[in-house]
C-alpha cells in the first residue's frame, strides 16, 4: 500500500536517489546530492515543508511531488520577514517538480502525488495550477530543472507530457530554447557594429547587486556576470544582459554552461544592432573566461530575440511547453 505523507528532515538523501535515478534528460541536472537539493530548495526562506508530499511503500521512499504557491514577492521597501507563499497574490499554484522511483508501482505513484499537490492547491485557494513554474521563472528549482529557465516541461520530455495530458493538463504558450558552442565564435564585423563600437563599450559587472528580494533568494547559489554597453562619452548605459552561470548543467552535459537571463535593450530603431553588439561583446568575454556553451530561453513575442538568435547562429535545441489545468 502506497502512502503519501508530507516532508520529514530524513528525506533528503532518499530524494536525492530518486532524482538521480531518473532517465537522462537534458533539461534535469544530473546527479543530485543532498546538498544542491538544500541549497536550491529547502534553504528557500519560502519553502513550506508542508506543500512538500512524500510517497512510501512499506515504509520506503518511492516518490515525491511539490506543490507551491506564487510567494508574495516584495518590493525594495519590504521587509523580507513579511513574506509568505500565498495565494491572494494570484490564484494559479505551481506543481514544481514530480518524481517517483523506477518501482514497480511506478504508474500508481504519480497520479497519486499528482492528486495530492493539486488538492493542497485547491484548499490554499488555487483555481488554476500549472507544471513547472511559470515566466520568468518557477520559486524552486532554478539551476537544477529547465536548464536557464525553470518554467513548464521540456518539449523532449515526451514521457512527462503525455503523462500530465493524460491528467487533465492542457498544453499553453511554447517557448523556444535556443543553444550554441562558444567553441570559435567571434563577434560581427560590420560597418554599421564599427560605428556602435566607435560610440560604445562593454562593461563586465560580475556578481551585479539583485534588484529586488525575489532575484536574491532565486539566484543565491549563482554566479552571475552583468554586461553593460555604455556610451563611452557620458559612460551612461544604455542596455544590459545578464548571463547565470549553470553549474550543475555544465556536470550533465559535460561542458562550461552559461545561461542568458536578461536582456534590456532601449526602445529604439537600432535596438537589434546594439543587442547584436551588446551580445557578440560578452559571449566573447565568457568564452574567454572559461564558458564554452550559452543557452537561452525566448518568449513567443520576443521579435527581437528571435532575430538576434537567428543572427548569433544559435540553434532551437528544445522547447519549453507551459501545461495548466483548472482545479474544480
Amino acid at each position: 500500500m502506497i502512502d503519501v505523507r508530507t516532508f520529514l528532515n530524513t528525506d533528503p538523501p532518499k530524494i536525492a536517489e530518486i532524482w538521480s535515478s531518473q532517465s537522462p534528460n537534458r533539461g534535469l541536472a544530473q546527479p543530485v546530492t543532498t546538498s544542491m537539493l538544500e541549497q536550491h530548495v529547502f534553504a528557500k526562506p519560502y519553502f513550506n515543508p508542508h506543500s512538500f508530499f512524500v510517497a512510501e511503500e512499506d515504509h520506503e521512499v518511492v516518490g515525491f511531488v511539490h506543490a507551491a504557491l506564487p510567494p508574495n514577492w516584495p518590493d525594495d521597501t519590504t521587509t523580507p520577514e513579511s513574506n509568505t507563499e500565498q495565494a491572494s497574490h494570484g490564484t494559479t499554484g505551481i506543481v514544481s517538480i514530480l518524481m517517483a522511483a523506477n518501482h514497480g508501482s511506478g504508474s500508481e505513484i504519480l497520479p497519486l502525488l499528482l492528486q495530492k499537490a493539486e488538492t493542497y492547491l485547491r484548499t490554499q485557494g488555487a483555481t488554476q495550477v500549472c507544471f513547472g513554474g511559470t515566466w520568468p521563472a518557477g520559486p524552486f528549482y532554478f539551476g537544477l530543472f529547465g536548464g536557464c529557465r525553470n518554467i513548464g516541461v521540456r518539449a523532449s520530455d515526451v514521457q512527462l507530457i503525455d503523462f500530465l495530458t493524460s491528467q487533465g493538463y492542457q498544453q499553453g504558450e511554447q517557448y523556444a530554447i535556443y543553444q550554441r558552442s562558444l567553441a570559435g565564435f567571434r563577434p560581427g564585423v560590420s560597418r554599421e557594429l564599427m560605428l556602435v563600437r566607435r560610440k560604445y563599450t562593454v562593461a563586465p559587472m560580475f556578481d551585479p547587486p539583485e534588484s529586488n528580494w525575489s532575484e536574491s533568494c532565486l539566484f543565491v547559489q549563482q554566479q552571475r556576470t552583468r554586461f553593460d554597453l555604455q556610451e563611452k562619452s557620458t559612460s551612461a548605459v544604455i542596455a544590459s544582459s545578464t548571463f547565470v552561470e549553470l553549474d550543475f548543467f555544465s556536470s550533465s552535459w559535460g561542458v562550461q554552461a552559461c545561461g542568458l537571463w536578461d536582456l534590456c535593450l532601449p526602445e529604439t530603431e537600432n535596438a537589434e544592432t546594439l543587442g547584436f553588439y551588446l551580445l557578440g561583446e560578452a559571449m566573447r568575454q565568457l568564452h574567454e573566461s572559461g564558458a564554452a556553451w550559452m543557452e537561452f530561453c525566448l518568449h513567443p513575442s520576443d521579435v527581437i530575440g528571435l532575430q538576434l538568435a537567428n543572427r548569433l547562429e544559435f540553434d532551437q535545441a528544445d522547447a519549453a511547453i507551459t501545461l495548466s489545468k483548472t482545479l474544480v
